[in-house]
């Protein structure tokens, strides 16, 4: 696996929906610090971060728990017609971009819900999800992350929202990561720096190898480089053990939050620590759904929960936080047929609610929740 160092910038994201914008700036808007983590488990030696990279601990932030109980409610429709999506990242001007599940092409979804096709990503067939870094007006980086012949690939093109429609992504790409087994969720941190959730490719030991940048949670600067505060000295690994990432979200006291679909352990949450392992034996997963039962992808915080949309159980999973750990067990919300195949969803800005995009009905809807 290499990593390739790019010039880039981090994420700022927005979409408004009758007052209401969707986008993981609304995560930040909630967010009050950076709370004290749980005591990672360190990797075996050869991966152990050098003692001036340990870090530094921070006073705790108190957040209020959520309620035991909550409330979704569809309130309108944004858009309809969209093509099955895989992924979404929100623009400054309020607008969405959607991926194209099974291509490279990437939709444009305007305020006012009108769709046009921004492009498609040159030498890409299989998208898995976007990430846009920010900018003051139309243009700048889109990231992606798409399955190619040799693994997974992270890179970066240029977006010009103000280029002719199908011609808005630029026709070169930057690598940042490459040679991943798997997984591929792309999300900006707090911290302004890009999260990359791998998959260990039905190899368990890859996970818990530092070596290896399978069954990983990576963090990487922006442009590409290693961040000198990452628990182990010149690597992205962030933390290790994982089966398959498939969300990544953070609270509001800036707590680092995961999905891990884990094979036959089923879908695991769990509270990241820095350095933490996540393997069996490891860290243990604040909650876990049992293979069959459920299978929640995809992780957005909004008032005081995390939110998570399970296309196979047809239902949006409240999950209420009190601090790392619950108010009580998770819930499936809006199962009576209302979301009958969520896949995406993405947190409001100026308050609760949500965007979800349902890939069977086309839609994007917009949320109240509680």
């Amino acid at each position: 696996m290499r990593v390739r160092a790019r010039a880039a910038a981090m994420v700022v994201a927005v979409m408004m929906c009758g007052g209401c914008a969707f986008g993981p700036a609304a995560d930040r808007a909630e967010r009050l610090g950076v709370a004290e983590d749980p005591t990672p488990r360190a990797p075996e030696p050869g991966g152990e971060p050098s003692p001036g990279d340990e870090p530094t601990e921070q006073p705790p932030v108190i957040s209020e728990p959520a309620p035991p109980t909550g409330t979704a409610e569809i309130v309108g429709t944004v858009t309809e017609g969209l093509p099955e999506v895989c992924c979404a990242v929100t623009l400054p001007d309020g607008g969405l971009l959607v991926g194209e599940a099974g291509s490279g092409t990437i939709h444009q979804v305007a305020p006012d819900g009108a769709i046009t096709e921004a492009g498609a990503a040159p030498g890409v067939s299989d998208l898995v999800d976007l990430a846009l870094a920010p900018s003051d007006d139309v243009g700048g980086y889109l990231y992606i992350s798409y399955d190619s012949p040799s693994g997974v690939r992270v890179t970066r093109l240029t977006y010009d929202q103000s280029a002719a429609p199908g011609s808005r992504l630029g026709t070169s790409r930057n690598v940042l990561l490459e040679d991943l087994p798997g997984g591929g969720v792309l999300a900006f941190g707090p911290d302004g720096m890009l999260y990359v959730g791998t998959a260990d490719g039905g190899q368990p030991a890859l996970g818990t190898d530092p070596e290896s940048l399978g069954g990983k949670i990576l963090r990487i600067e922006p442009d590409g480089d290693i961040p000198a505060d990452n628990p182990f000295q010149g690597s992205p690994v962030y933390a290790l053990g994982h089966g398959e990432v498939t969300g990544l979200a953070w609270d509001a006291a800036g707590r680092l939050w995961a999905l891990d679909a884990a094979g036959d352990a089923g879908t695991e949450l769990n509270s990241i620590a820095p350095g933490g392992g996540y393997e069996a034996g490891g860290i243990a997963p604040v909650h876990a759904w049992p293979a069959g039962e459920a299978a929640p992808r995809g992780l957005a915080f909004s008032a005081g929960s995390l939110w998570s949309p399970d296309a196979e159980r047809s239902a949006l999973w409240r999950i209420p936080l009190n601090g790392t750990e619950l108010t009580a067990d998770p819930v499936p919300l809006l199962a009576d047929g209302e979301l009958p195949d969520p896949r995406v969803v993405v947190p409001a800005v100026g308050g609760p609610g949500l965007g979800v995009l349902d890939g069977a009905a086309g839609t994007v809807l917009r949320i109240d929740i509680t």
